[in-house]
């Protein structure tokens, strides 16, 4: 009785022992993996010449950031508000000021139909510092719902200028 009960307990754990470790095995191999995702998806994001970031239901810039954004922005932009970097020289009485706040306040934790319905109120040229900017959008889902919405901003005064110099020649 309580020698086989002990025996059979001992071959329990044994295999809780076994299965343990190879658990182990595989969080480790998993996390490997993750690891290796992470650091593909940075080097792509940091070797694009554009700032790409992420903006949450405030307006705060949440990471990542690409190094980029550095360039464009002339300053680390990580934990500072949208308002404050990308549209600091929109007026804020302006229409286009007005609704990038109503598009972000509406659209984040609202489902993605919320979005695309008013994904429009979104500036899509910026002047900052004699820079011309281009920003594009696109929301970032769970379940369908909008957690955050993900900004490719792009420096395009050189090209702008060029095309001004075609115009005109």
């Amino acid at each position: 009785g309580l020698e086989s009960s002990n025996h059979e307990l001992n071959i329990m754990y044994v295999k809780i022992e076994k299965a343990n470790e190879e658990l182990e095995d595989i969080v480790a191999e998993r996390t490997k993996e993750a690891l290796d995702l992470a650091k593909s998806v940075s080097n792509l994001l940091n070797n694009m010449r554009n700032s790409v970031f992420s903006i949450d239901h405030s307006g705060l810039i949440i990471p990542p950031v690409s190094d980029y954004s550095r360039e464009i922005f002339g300053e680390e932009i990580e934990g500072k508000s949208i308002y404050e970097v990308l549209l600091k020289d929109l007026d804020k009485k302006s229409e286009a000021y007005g609704q990038f706040e109503f598009g972000v306040e509406i659209s984040i934790d609202a489902d993605s139909f919320q979005y695309e319905a008013i994904q429009d109120c979104f500036v899509k040229q910026v002047t900052l510092k004699n820079k011309e900017l281009r920003v594009n959008y696109s929301p970032i889902l769970d379940q369908d719902e909008v957690k955050q919405i993900m900004l490719v901003v792009e420096d395009v005064t050189e090209l702008k200028k060029f095309e001004q110099e075609a115009k005109e020649s």
